[in-house]
């Protein structure tokens, strides 16, 4: 039950990881591992050093999780990547209309045009971390079979 218990909220905390990884710095979980400066430290409401001991006494799923984390991030790279190469234009007109007023009606079909110039990108970014919450959901499942 308690094993059970555990993979759930192991589950459930690396989607929410996966699923904001853009944002996953600012929320205390860095390229190192959890913490607020991205070492191995505590993640908020943990005592000091909890974050370690999990890691020390439950290897497998740290390592589980640590994947997810740069199959995630390696995920958002490309997706900027592509974005990039792909709008040139559309972000530079974006950026150029909106640095002077972001709430004007140019800055948002500049705004809008970008959108629909990333969207394949976006879509191949989300494929992705389909496939990386695919991947930590079986390793996670493979820790417990070995538990």
């Amino acid at each position: 039950m308690i094993v059970q218990r555990r993979r759930n909220l192991l589950i459930v905390g690396s989607l929410v990881i996966l699923g904001l990884s853009g944002s996953g710095s600012a929320h205390g979980f860095g390229p190192r591992g959890p913490g607020r400066d991205g070492g191995i430290g505590p993640m908020r409401g943990m005592r000091p050093g909890a974050g370690l001991i999990e890691r020390l006494v439950f290897p497998c799923p740290a390592e589980c999780m640590g994947t997810g984390r740069t199959c995630a991030e390696t995920t958002d790279a490309t997706a900027v990547a592509c974005a990039e190469q792909a709008c040139t234009t559309a972000i530079a007109t974006a950026q150029s209309t909106c640095s002077a007023d972001r709430e004007s009606t140019e800055c948002q079909s500049a705004r809008s045009a970008l959108r629909e110039c990333v969207q394949p990108c976006v879509t191949a970014q989300r494929s992705a971390h389909a496939t990386c919450r695919s991947a930590l959901r079986e390793c996670l499942d493979a820790c417990q079979a070995t538990e």
